[in-house]
């Protein structure tokens, strides 16, 4: 999964947008059947996903995984899910 997200990351720095996403959606579906849906692991891939989805213009989406990754940065052993 760390491997994807690197590789995410460079698509992200090329522009390619929707290449970036997928991948950091791939990392973040294995980050999730590793760790949880609410360990502080996934922050950081949801904090880059979310700035993929605005680079995209998906403000409401961006947003929505902007405030997850915080609540888990926040506070690692919360739910983490924000609705």
């Amino acid at each position: 999964m760390r491997a994807l997200a690197r590789t995410a990351d460079g698509r992200r720095r090329q522009g390619r947008y929707p290449d970036a996403a997928r991948l950091y959606r791939r990392a973040l579906q294995l980050a999730e059947d590793v760790y949880g849906p609410r360990d502080g692991e996934l922050a950081p891939i949801l904090g880059a996903l979310a700035s993929v989805e605005h680079a995209q213009g998906h403000d409401a989406q961006a947003e929505q995984l902007a405030r997850r990754a915080a609540a888990l940065s926040e506070d690692p052993g919360s739910k983490g899910l924000v609705t």
